[in-house]
Order: structure tokens, then sequence, then C-alpha cells
């Protein structure tokens, strides 16, 4: 049903925060102009997804043209959790959702124990393993130090998927050098 797949990822990106990090769970309002309702528990596997996503329905349709189709972000407080998230007025194409979505999964890439994995945060899809990303000891960093090898897998491949959109839509030759060299 590719009309209704379109819908539902359009949807669902317009409930993306600001900043490409897409909320754990929401409620996709009736009205349009409505807050959002949102869990933004910190998990990291969302936005791997989307990418994914949108990339498959890209393969199976070729309807390209949901790239182009504006649709809004949602803001709330980092610290949130369950909230109503405001409509932001800012609003974009689906493309450059995808852009930002990649932009906040790369920002959350391990450089400090120098593993090159992507963090955990509060966790993956595997999350039923408590205590994943819970600091150890008080004044640790946020989310303790651990990794997820899943999601690191799913961003290599996000890379890829990324590269492949952007090479076809063209003029995107710096942004798919920065995901071969965030593969790499």
């Amino acid at each position: 049903h590719p009309q209704l797949s379109r819908k539902k990822i359009i949807d669902a990106l317009k409930c993306i925060l600001t900043t490409g990090r897409p909320p754990r769970m929401f409620t996709v309002p009736d009205d349009p102009t409505a807050p959002v309702p949102v869990s933004l528990e910190k998990y990291i596997d969302q936005g791997v997804w989307i990418i994914s996503t949108v990339y498959t329905y890209l393969a199976y349709t070729g309807d390209y043209s949901i790239l182009d189709e504006i649709c809004g972000y949602i803001e709330a407080p980092d610290d949130a959790v369950w909230t109503s998230a405001a409509r932001s007025i800012e609003k974009d194409s689906v493309l450059e959702h995808l852009i930002r979505i990649m932009g906040y999964l790369l920002s959350q890439v391990d450089h400090k124990y120098k593993t090159g994995c992507v963090r955990v945060l509060f966790g993956d899809w595997n999350d039923a393993l408590d205590g994943l990303g819970v600091p150890i000891e008080k004044g640790e960093e946020e989310y303790g130090s651990g990794v997820t090898v899943m999601a690191t897998l799913q961003l290599y491949q996000n890379c890829h998927e990324m590269i492949e959109i952007l090479t076809k839509v063209g003029g995107y030759d710096d942004l798919c050098k920065t995901y071969a060299d965030a593969a790499r």
C-alpha cells in the first residue's frame, strides 16, 4: 500500500525533534496543529529504523517525490521524558529530515573511548537488558560509557543507504563523503 505507507512515513517525520532526534514513542494527534504526546527517553535506535524504512519505501516504489514533501518538526526541552511536544514553526523536506536524523546519529558515535561505535544511551531494541545506559558511579557521564553494536551496524547500513539516495538525488557530494568517512 504505497500511498498509505507514504502518509505514515510523513506523519512520523512530523514528530522528529528539530535536533534530528526521533522520540522513543509518539501519538499522532487528529489535529495537525496540536501538540504531540511523546516519550523522549533517549533510546538510540529510532533514527536508524527511520532511515532504513524510507530507503525501503524508495526501493519498492521508486517514488522519490516523497523526498520533496515538506513537513514540520516538534520541540521539547532536552530533559523532558513524557511530554506534549510543541509543533515547531520550522519546516523542510523529508530529505532534510533524513539528513538531520543522520546528523543526530553520527553525533552519538563514541570518540572518547575510541570504539567508533554508537553510544547506547538508555538502550536499543534490546533494552530489556536493564541498566545498559545507566551510570554505575555517581558523577559518571550520563548513560555511562556503553555502546551498541546493533545500532552501530544499522548506522553503517544507513550511511550506505543515504549515499545511494543522495547520489540519485544529486548535489550532495560533500555529504556523501561525510557518510562514507563515517562508515569507514
